[in-house]
């Protein structure tokens, strides 16, 4: 048994690091990777009439975002301190690093309205016990029951949305005083690799303190979100919410998944404004992502999950090893050749 499990340690660190009898694929430059700084930020909303309509998104790799509209903010799969493959592998405890949450998130002011978390592998959550002084006091933390249960200790206070599967692609849940409401939509996460899904399991009860190592952060339910930004200000009842008051929608899915599994069920017609879907794995995922790309028909898609994690991402990513951009890229364009497609660089804007 402990040579089984070596082995299967070994070959996954092969696969990581791209050695040995695995090829590695090297990119090419035919793509080019989306920046849009401060800077950047400031022009794109120089040019628009009214910045209180304005969504605007950060990406901050892997699964990470953090999204504002009018004063709210929301972050998504908080992860921002790399961990080396031989410290995942030998299950070394994983502490965040808080010099790099400053540097990504800012200083800590408690102005976090809602944190949500796309399933409970380490590089989707390890982060987020640390964010303690970015929360606000009555901040909603959504997610599976496993990723909650996995971090109850450090929120005991916190408003916990869990969103067991009987409610998935069910039930609108409004956040940040009605202005924002969100739907977790039932999924699965592709195999990491030799069609192998790495770190399952669920945690059915609160634990008593966060894991340590990357192999105690169980996966459990993987959702994905559709997130709506409305026009005004609404309580729990979806009857008056028509597509006529959702000025922006985006779909968000951190792990790639066979195609139709993931995909929301909608009743109005309102169009995608931005899809976010993750890069990793789509190799390992049928009809991903070209099946999703032509159901949903985003305005612009945007790839999260693209960089190789096992180093530090903000300065200067590179993308995972065996991550074929080439392909990935060419596969969105044919899906829909009239659609705007984005692999941002850590850091980057997007204001809608």
């Amino acid at each position: 048994m402990k040579i089984a499990v070596l082995v299967l340690l070994l070959v996954i660190g092969m696969y990581f690091i791209g050695i040995a009898g695995y090829r590695h694929v090297s990119l090419t430059n035919t793509w080019q990777a989306y920046d849009c700084n401060d800077v950047c930020l400031n022009n794109l909303l120089a040019e628009n009439e009214d910045i209180h309509t304005i969504v605007k998104v950060r990406y901050l790799g892997v699964g990470a975002l953090d999204i504002r509209y009018k004063h709210y903010r929301i972050l998504s799969d908080p992860f921002y301190t790399s961990h080396g493959i031989w410290d995942v592998l030998t299950a070394s405890s994983l502490k965040s690093d808080q010099h790099q949450i400053a540097k990504v998130l800012g200083p800590p002011r408690q102005n976090v309205d809602a944190v949500i978390v796309g399933h409970g592998h380490y590089d989707h959550i390890a982060d987020l016990p640390a964010l303690k002084g970015y929360l606000k006091a009555d901040a909603r933390i959504l997610g599976s029951p496993t990723s909650l249960n996995m971090i109850h200790s450090v929120f005991p206070n916190s408003t916990f949305i869990p969103i067991p599967a009987e409610s998935l692609d069910r039930q609108w849940n409004y956040i940040a005083d009605g202005w924002i409401r969100m739907k977790g939509v039932p999924s699965e996460h592709a195999p990491q690799l030799l069609s192998i899904n790495l770190i399952q399991g669920e945690v059915h009860n609160p634990s008593d303190r966060p894991p340590e190592s990357a192999f105690q952060w169980k996966q459990g339910a993987n959702i994905n979100w559709v997130i709506d930004f409305l026009d005004g200000s609404y309580s729990n009842s979806d009857e008056r919410v028509t597509a006529n008051n959702i000025l922006k929608r985006i779909f968000l899915q951190t792990s790639a998944a066979d195609f139709p599994i993931g995909l929301p069920t909608l009743t109005d017609q309102k169009n995608f404004d931005l899809a976010i879907i993750a890069a990793a794995s789509f190799d390992n995922a049928d009809h991903y992502p070209a099946g999703l790309i032509k159901q949903l028909q985003p305005q612009t898609l945007m790839y999260c999950h693209w960089e190789n994690f096992f180093q530090p991402w903000w300065n200067q990513p590179t993308p995972l090893p065996l991550l074929n951009m080439d392909k990935l890229l060419r596969t969105s364009h044919q899906a829909d050749k009239g659609m705007a497609v984005l692999v941002p660089l850590p850091g980057s804007w997007l204001a809608l």
